[in-house]
């Protein structure tokens, strides 16, 4: 066997071996991508907000106005964001009641009446108080559920007055 034709065998070899190994050597590490924050309920899940004032604060109003929509109000959301409040808007003056059914985070409910009147407030209400129920003493046509201690932060309460105009606006 002639000695270029073994040189030539060996680089071959050696050449495939080489090739061999780059195909399998370990691959650079990848960057590993940022962490993103634990999703919570999306701000999407309120839409559409209505912009309302709320004791001199902007807020942004998420309407309740089908059985569908009261039924299930805030029930299963992570969060309420600190700027968004939900209005359970009905068509009569009752005793409207409610629970905290399906409820992860304690809230505020204030029940207004048809004029805007401050009927009745129940503060830091929790998700263990379920199944019990929460019933204003008087009728009421709103029901308004915020973060804990809004109304208080912003000095409204029971006999004080809400300015429900952009929320009749918006509801009719």
């Amino acid at each position: 066997m002639p000695a270029s034709f073994k040189v030539l065998l060996v680089l071959l070899i050696g050449g495939s071996l080489a090739a061999m190994l780059w195909q399998y050597q370990t691959p650079a590490p990848v960057a590993s991508p940022e962490l993103q924050p634990v999703t919570t309920t999306p701000r999407s899940y309120y839409e559409p907000l209505v912009p309302w004032t709320l004791g001199g604060q902007a807020v942004f109003a998420s309407l309740a106005t089908t059985d569908a929509e009261r039924s299930l109000g805030l029930s299963y959301t992570s969060v309420l964001p600190p700027d968004v409040v939900k209005v359970f808007v009905f068509d009569t003056d009752e005793r409207w009641s409610f629970w905290m059914k399906g409820m992860e985070y304690p809230i505020d409910m204030v029940w207004v009446t048809a004029t805007g009147t401050i009927a009745h407030i129940e503060t830091n209400v929790s998700p263990s108080t379920y199944p019990h129920s929460f019933t204003p003493p008087t009728p009421s046509r709103y029901v308004i559920e915020t973060v804990p201690g809004l109304f208080a932060n912003l000095n409204l309460k029971v006999g004080g007055n809400v300015d429900m105009a952009a929320i009749i606006e918006k509801n009719n």
